[in-house]
């Protein structure tokens, strides 16, 4: 439910969860509004974040980070063997996303933060209708060529370069789905 805080044991998610910020483990979404690139907002949030690294080979490795060094050590389990091309993999996309950053804002901020049924934060738009709704509102997207994520509490993310024409595409199948 929108607002409302992840219940206890859950992790807060920052485009959904007014009240992220507050619980005890969150995700860190890169290029999120209440997220600010750089980290300074960790002094104050949760005591821990999950980073969900966005790389190409299988799932990626999902790293934490912690206000207090060792905070999260007996809940957490490093590997000590992690693959050297996942780490270097990992550290490869974060440079990527580093020096997109002001790119993908800046075409991202192209869309109101509202639309319709969709809210728009930094680069993200997460559908705000009825769970039921998705398969019809992914099967049109998906219908006119445009991806959405299959899970109807997922976030979509915006593209960082698109033409005209698929701009157009875009704010169209946004603002008719997913209808009344």
């Amino acid at each position: 439910m929108k607002g409302l805080p992840a219940p206890r044991g859950e992790v807060a998610d920052p485009l959904c969860d007014c009240h992220w910020q507050e619980a005890a483990v969150a995700w860190w979404r890169p290029l999120c509004e209440q997220q600010p690139f750089g980290g300074g907002w960790l002094e104050s949030g949760p005591a821990a974040l999950l980073h969900r690294l966005p790389f190409r080979i299988g799932a990626g490795p999902v790293t934490v980070s912690t206000r207090e060094p060792g905070e999260a050590g007996a809940d957490c389990h490093a590997a000590g063997n992690v693959s050297p091309l996942l780490l270097s993999g990992a550290a490869a996309a974060l440079g990527r996303l580093a020096r997109a950053a002001p790119q993908r804002l800046a075409a991202a901020a192209q869309w109101p933060p509202e639309q319709g049924a969709w809210r728009r934060n930094g680069i993200y738009v997460t559908g705000d209708y009825p769970r039921g709704r998705h398969a019809a509102v992914h099967a049109a997207f998906l219908d006119a060529g445009v991806l959405l994520n299959p899970d109807h509490a997922g976030p979509n993310v915006l593209p960082g370069i698109a033409s005209p024409g698929e701009w157009q595409l875009l704010k169209r199948l946004l603002a008719a789905h997913p209808g009344a």
